[in-house]
């Protein structure tokens, strides 16, 4: 008799190292260079800038003071791509199959317990898939497939980003919450808001020291 043994497909193990996090922060265009000093400032380490991103490393603690004390980020997201296949220059996507295989072969349950809601949202720029539709529906089975339970809509939100640019994909894991710029003061918003994290890189970048008045007349 012939006997066939299947082997499961080997999962990654986990390698979510909590001393040693890939860190990305996205911001507006323009404030690459603030964000980046900040983000050293606050113990954010390797760090490389690009348009509207910059990226380093750090501990969890880093993690956490970015979120709380960086004026002018918008979100803050853990790469999961170089903790999964090594190496921080992403991988090179040109067809949804590899797209799948890749997500599918990742360690989700290190970071996600199945019971979350889980969002999938999808930038491409200047890459072969275009279609972010699809792109989220490709990330959203093979995600799913992963963690083996069903999405709960009642749940708390977890945002994944797919981010492709020259077709090279970043696995994201947001951890913001709410966006940073809504942790100021203003309750309700005027005809023409805006957003708290502009405006104080808007005071940096006048030269303004600290010690001195600040006066806003347009304020």
């Amino acid at each position: 008799m012939k006997i066939i043994s299947h082997t499961p497909k080997k999962q990654n193990s986990s390698s979510y190292d909590r001393e040693n996090i890939h860190i990305t922060i996205t911001c507006q265009s323009g404030l690459e260079s603030l964000v980046r000093r900040e983000s050293e400032k606050l113990g954010l380490t390797e760090t490389t800038g690009q348009d509207r991103l910059v990226s380093g490393k750090g501990s969890l603690e880093v993690l956490y003071r970015l979120l709380i004390g960086s004026r002018f980020a918008n979100r803050v997201y853990i790469d999961l791509t170089p903790l999964e296949k090594g190496g921080k220059g992403g991988f090179c996507i040109t067809d949804f199959d590899t797209l799948h295989d890749i997500l599918a072969d990742m360690s989700w349950g290190d970071y996600l317990t199945g019971r979350e809601n889980i969002i999938i949202e999808a930038s491409s720029t200047r890459s072969v898939l275009t279609s972010t539709p699809t792109i989220q529906s490709v990330a959203q089975k093979a995600i799913f497939s992963t963690l083996h339970t069903p999405n709960n809509a009642n749940a708390i939100e977890v945002h994944v980003l797919i981010l492709i640019v020259d077709d090279i994909a970043h696995i994201l894991l947001d951890v913001t919450g709410d966006p940073l710029h809504k942790r100021g003061y203003r309750k309700e918003a005027g005809e023409a808001p805006l957003k708290e994290n502009l405006a104080a890189a808007l005071v940096a970048f006048s030269g303004w020291r600290y010690k001195e008045p600040l006066s806003d007349p347009f304020c």
